[in-house]
């Protein structure tokens, strides 16, 4: 049987964390050039930090439904959007317990595209 101890596990962890930050700065630098040109990598690497636990705190737990938790925010510019009476169909979703994660993460952001229309 394989042990992992505790430090190998926290380093693990960090890499991981690094690794899911490095692909998603790259990925809204090509695909969202408009929105984030604002930040620097670092502001950029708070942002997710910051989008990563909010989206967490409403089941969304992957990194596709973080990613599109965290598109919804910068296509509206808004980082908690779901505040936003503006916004309220988006919370609801947000908060439907009966929705699975990936619905909610497409649902929000089709609704975040759709308010730019």
């Amino acid at each position: 049987m394989l042990t992992i101890s505790k430090e190998q596990y926290q380093k693990f962890e960090k890499d991981a964390w690094n690794s899911f930050v490095y692909r998603v700065v790259t990925f809204l630098r090509e695909e969202m050039p408009k929105h984030v040109i604002i930040f620097d990598d670092a502001q950029l690497t708070n942002r997710i930090e910051r989008s990563t636990k909010l989206a967490e705190a409403f089941g969304l737990l992957n990194e596709y439904d973080i990613v599109c938790f965290l598109m919804a925010g910068l296509l509206l510019g808004d980082e908690q959007f779901y505040k936003n009476p503006k916004y309220s169909p988006m919370r609801s979703i947000l908060e439907n317990v009966h929705i699975e994660s990936d619905d909610k993460a497409e649902q929000i952001l089709t609704v975040a595209v759709q308010q730019l229309v």
